[in-house]
């Protein structure tokens, strides 16, 4: 009985050990490798975008054709901080997702940096990875009444009609990150993590970055080999699929709530799709319109596909998010009709 608990008291400490060491190296190497990550654990949001960032690399687009960025950002996220002292510029706070935190390009190519000088005006960026429309509303609630923004652009993605509800991020293998986030539900904020074993997911992100590291690796292997999926219910059933319907209702909510927090700051509201997939574009379309004081944008993910059509290479490596090229097609679409609207002014 004695060699038999030694024997699992000794394995019980070799598997310890070996845990800690692979937590070091781990996160020795993301240091090295990028020393300020590019999210933070936050208990109200959910996840923050990285503070302090500063990483000098290459990397692939869609293509394989390599190309060099410097990615950086303040002390609380933004890849952009205009002038809070504008004067007579007016101030244009851009708040997002992954589109809009853009991490496949340098600082100054990002779709709102290029508009800074073409059109005069401060801009504020603010875009975190993996963002539902909640946790934009929230970021936004943070900082609006600090900057005083004369126009709020909020950037949308069609997979936020996912991520806005736990009941489908739930069932969701492509569109879910293994993380705490806020949630709608019922008219409360409510924080839920969408996957199982819910508690070694919120240890592993708080705490091991080994461990998140395993699961994250798991998932990946998961959607690479997935046949099925909630996003395949919501394309063949569109609105009848109940959890869904209950996901655009939950959206609109969220944008109303937006918009009157934008109106009583005495700024305008303006939103704009970062992609164009149906149903769900047809579906924020729909929402969009049908609220008063917010001003949907068109024109900037189809733009974006017509080039891709003709053969231009827009997306960094992950077939998804904007390269240089579709930063800089975005930017044109948004400062011809934001030069529009000033003249009009």
């Amino acid at each position: 009985m004695k060699n038999f608990i030694f024997g699992i008291v000794t394995v019980l400490i070799s598997l310890i050990a070996i845990f800690v060491i692979c937590e070091v190296v781990m996160r020795g190497y993301q240091f090295l490798r990028s020393p300020a990550p590019s999210i933070v654990i936050d208990s109200e949001l959910g996840w923050l975008p990285g503070p302090n960032m500063d990483i000098l690399t290459v990397k692939p687009d869609a293509e394989g054709e390599y190309y060099a960025l410097r990615i950086t950002s303040d002390e609380n996220g933004f890849r952009v901080f205009g002038n809070l002292e504008s004067g007579d510029k007016k101030k244009i706070l851009f708040i997002g997702d992954s589109y809009t935190q853009a991490m496949e390009v340098s600082d100054s190519k990002i779709y709102f940096s290029q508009l800074q000088d073409d059109l005069n005006i401060e801009v504020f960026g603010l875009g975190t990875g993996g963002y539902g429309t909640l946790q934009s509303y929230l970021l936004l609630q943070k900082w609006i009444e600090l900057i005083q923004p004369d126009i709020v652009v909020y950037q949308f993605c069609t997979n936020d009609f996912v991520n806005n509800s736990y009941a489908l991020e739930a069932q969701s293998i492509f569109n879910n990150n293994g993380l705490k986030r806020p949630y709608l539900i019922n008219g409360e904020i409510v924080h839920k993590l969408p996957k199982k074993w819910a508690a070694i997911r919120h240890f592993a992100n708080k705490y091991s970055r080994f461990l998140y590291y395993i699961l994250s690796r798991i998932d990946i292997m998961k959607s690479q080999i997935a046949t099925d999926s909630v996003e395949y219910t919501i394309r063949d059933q569109g609105s009848e699929y109940p959890e869904y319907r209950e996901s655009i209702e939950t959206t609109e909510e969220i944008i109303r709530r937006m918009r009157d927090e934008v109106e009583a700051s005495g700024a305008e509201f303006y939103t704009f799709s970062s992609d164009d997939n149906q149903p769900y574009y047809g579906d924020y379309f729909e929402i969009v319109s049908n609220l008063e004081g917010v001003q949907l944008i068109e024109g900037v993910s189809a733009s974006i596909r017509e080039a891709e059509e003709l053969g231009v290479t827009v997306r960094a490596a992950d077939m998804a998010h904007w390269n240089n090229e579709g930063h800089r097609i975005a930017a044109e679409v948004l400062k011809g009709y934001f030069t529009d609207q000033m003249l009009n002014d």
